[in-house]
């Protein structure tokens, strides 16, 4: 079952997931931008029971070298999902500076052997990456943007944001009201057991560009991060639907997505 208003929202928790099955692709993050109490922590939780998930109500960047990253090193691990991005962030500056770095290294150019005080690990063969997916308030992406802007974080996730209209409000308040609401909603997805090839035309490519360079202004930077995350979502849609290869469907649907790609709270 669908939670109300929030069917786009889901589609790119989905993608997202997907994305982590696509051959040549890094896995898409996802940062969701919203009021408190608007359905972000149901949302991410309703996919918790798919495999490569590890969902974290808190952890610290030494918690994570500790124990996450040697399973994403054995590819039982490819996306990190933590409702609320703000509980490991309320720590020391230092604590959560080592926090978003790590992360910044994890969902991009990966993270290879660790040296420092406190911890070694001597397993530089390769890097190894895994996406994010989780949620902050408007108010705290408002405090966080420039200093993660200048790390390069921001770019390195698609952030989401929307708010709900009085309609969906009311619709909300009314389901309240049933004995329907009190169901838990879990959603399995049938995610393959290996990577898969998905091939993307240029001239598909080509039409979500101008889309993608209006984020990327906003952004202000390039574009290139960008322009991959959304050829993969294009990507990822394909795969969920059977195909090996990238339509106009796959186009339309993510050109649909790109309305919420922003910092701006627009309405479902």
């Amino acid at each position: 079952m669908k939670i109300i208003g929030m069917d786009y929202i889901e589609k790119m928790i989905e993608l997202a997931l997907w994305s982590s099955y696509i051959k040549g692709e890094r896995e898409i993050s996802v940062i969701l931008v919203a009021k408190p109490a608007s359905g972000k922590t149901t949302a991410l939780m309703k996919y918790a029971n798919n495999k490569g998930l590890c969902v974290l109500s808190d952890s610290t960047a030494y918690g994570i070298r500790r124990d996450i990253i040697p399973l994403v090193r054995l590819g039982k691990i490819k996306h990190i999902v933590i409702p609320d991005l703000l509980k490991p962030l309320n720590r020391g500056q230092s604590a959560v500076a080592d926090f978003i770095s790590l992360m910044n290294s994890l969902v991009e150019e990966g993270v290879g052997s660790i040296s420092t005080y406190n911890e070694k690990y001597d397993e530089s063969v390769k890097l190894v990456r895994c996406g994010l997916i989780t949620s902050v308030t408007p108010e705290f992406i408002k405090d966080s943007r420039t200093r993660w802007s200048k790390m390069g974080f921001i770019s390195r996730c698609i952030i989401m944001s929307y708010s709900y209209s009085k309609e969906t409000i009311n619709k909300i308040l009314e389901f309240h009201l049933t004995e329907q609401s009190l169901k838990e909603d879990n959603v399995k997805l049938e995610l393959p057991d290996k990577k898969i090839d998905v091939r993307a035309e240029e001239k598909y490519n080509r039409m979500i560009l101008p889309d993608v360079k209006m984020i990327a202004d906003a952004h202000n930077s390039h574009g290139f991060r960008e322009l991959r995350h959304h050829i993969t979502l294009m990507k990822a849609n394909a795969l969920s639907n059977g195909r090996g290869y990238v339509n106009e469907e796959d186009v339309n649907l993510v050109k649909k997505l790109l309305l919420w790609v922003n910092f701006d709270l627009k309405v479902l």
